[in-house]
C-alpha cells in the first residue's frame, strides 16, 4: 500500500519541525539530554500544521510563546520573544525549503 503524498508531506515536516524545536527552540533546555528528546512531540502536529496553512511568522512565534508561556509556566522576557521569533522564521524556511525539494 502507497501512501498518499499528503501524508509523506505531513511527515517529513513533522520529523523537521520536531528536530528544530528540540534542538533549537528549546525553551527549558533538555536538547542535550537525550531521554528527552520527545519532550516537545505534543506540540508538533499544530506547528507542522500552521506551516501547511503557510500561517506568518507572527503568529507562529505567537504559537510558540503561547506554548513557552501557558502550557510551560516560563516567564517570557524581550530576549525569549526574540528567540521564538527567529524559530518562526526557520521553521517556515525549512518548510519552504521541504515544498521546493518536493
Amino acid at each position: 500500500m502507497t501512501r498518499e503524498p499528503d501524508r509523506i508531506r505531513y511527515d517529513v515536516v513533522a520529523e523537521r519541525v520536531g528536530e528544530i524545536l528540540h534542538c533549537v527552540w528549546d525553551p527549558i533546555g533538555v536538547a542535550k539530554i537525550p531521554q528527552a528528546r520527545d519532550e516537545y512531540d505534543g506540540y508538533v502536529p499544530l506547528i507542522a500544521q500552521m506551516l501547511i496553512e503557510r500561517k506568518k511568522k507572527v503568529d507562529v512565534a505567537r504559537h510558540l510563546r503561547s506554548i513557552a508561556g501557558e502550557r510551560m509556566g516560563l516567564n517570557l522576557t524581550p530576549a525569549s520573544d526574540a528567540h521564538d521569533e527567529e524559530v518562526a522564521e526557520l521553521l517556515i524556511a525549512h518548510y519552504e525549503w521541504i515544498e521546493e525539494k518536493g
